[in-house]
């Protein structure tokens, strides 16, 4: 498993999100959040937002990662998700402005980067998961 790393139903499966959430409150000790937009029909778009986690290896204590990220499909192609990730950017610097932000997306996800080209993120590098501890580095 390899991804692209920038810096700076309702749901497609409930049990999808729910895994997610699981994991990454052991991994953070419930220190993650995740931003959601909603509309009339539902859950339009969510973010996840994890400080430090020693499962990514380039972060350090004042550190971000977002995602995952999800929007709806009938929502999409509407800027939603590079809207999110700025905003959620601009909320995180205004409480710790000297932390770095990341944003892991897999290199086959072609919708998310069309979506971070339209943000001032910057391809940082590529990096790949262990296979053992499934943790994240630059390779």
């Amino acid at each position: 498993n390899s991804g692209y790393l920038y810096n700076k139903k309702k749901l497609r499966g409930e049990k999808r999100l729910w895994v997610a959430i699981c994991m990454y409150m052991i991994e953070t000790g419930g220190k993650y959040h995740i931003c959601c937009l909603d509309d009339p029909k539902g859950m339009v778009h969510y973010s996840f937002v994890i400080p430090y986690c020693k499962k990514f290896s380039f972060m350090q204590k004042k550190d971000y990662l977002l995602g995952p990220c999800f929007t709806r499909a009938d929502c999409r192609g509407q800027h939603i998700y590079p809207n999110m990730l700025m905003h959620i950017s601009k909320e995180i610097l205004e409480v710790t402005p000297d932390a770095d932000i990341y944003i892991l997306i897999r290199e086959e996800n072609l919708e998310s980067l069309k979506g971070i080209a339209k943000t001032d993120f910057e391809l940082i590098g590529k990096c790949t998961k262990t296979k053992i501890l499934k943790h994240y580095k630059f390779c």
